[in-house]
């Protein structure tokens, strides 16, 4: 969580405290709504950063990928697509 949604998720933390301490359920629902637009944010983030290391790390499969069929036309002497 980057610092602006631990705040956002802090302020919402009191606002809901508040909320509860006077009776007041429009504090208490802004509350959560900051709670959540800060869990969202979140969220995002790590699904972003998520997809980023999942196309680093995936760079080069297709020739990965050539090299394994190569190596196993190589091992069993044939191109059998027949299974396809």
């Amino acid at each position: 969580m980057g610092i602006g949604d631990k705040a956002k998720d802090l302020s919402g933390k009191v606002k809901e405290s508040v909320g509860d301490a006077t009776n007041n359920p429009d504090l208490q629902r802004e509350g959560a709504k900051d709670r959540t637009e800060a869990a969202v944010n979140d969220a995002a983030d790590k699904a972003r950063k998520g997809v980023d290391d999942l196309k680093e790390n995936s760079s080069g499969l297709g020739e990965k990928m050539g090299g394994a069929k190569d190596a196993l036309k190589d091992r069993f002497g044939k191109d059998n697509d027949a299974g396809r």
